[in-house]
């Protein structure tokens, strides 16, 4: 088990500067998808393919870096690839995962992962960043 502990109240706009805070930069996507393929080859993992799609995200001012990639391996290798991607890429969401096995008996399963990026646009201030949020005052 792991300790639980309190977590202080944050105001709209602290939780907002945060989530902007914690984007990556669009100008280095192609960088962290080589951190991807990087630690699939180190995780024992086969990657081959991806699709890549770039949404841009107006309301929010940022961009959603979808990409999609079958991998193949052991349910360990997977996992422990899944796990250091969201560590090494902290602005990365694990969004879907579907696993199909050839047999029961066998130990290499095929999953189709998608993850998204969450970046900034251009690096230009998101809309509302540093006065709250649209609409609202902006308080806690």
């Amino acid at each position: 088990m792991y300790p639980l502990s309190a977590t202080p109240r944050m105001s709209e706009r602290d939780r907002l500067k945060a989530f902007y805070d914690g984007l990556g930069d669009i100008h280095y996507v192609e960088q962290q998808v080589k951190t991807i393929f990087s630690l699939a080859s180190t995780s024992g993992v086969a990657l081959a393919q991806a699709d890549y799609r770039m949404t841009e995200e107006k309301a929010g001012g940022f961009s959603a870096y979808r990409i999609r990639f079958p991998v193949k391996g052991s349910y360990k290798a997977v996992r422990q690839f899944c796990m250091q991607v969201l560590m090494a890429i902290p602005f990365a969401s694990l969004d879907e995962l579907q696993f199909k096995r050839a047999a029961v008996s066998s130990e290499v399963i095929e999953v189709n992962l998608q993850l998204t990026l969450y970046l900034n646009n251009e690096g230009s201030a998101p809309r509302g960043a540093g006065a709250g949020l649209p609409g609202k005052d902006g308080g806690s």
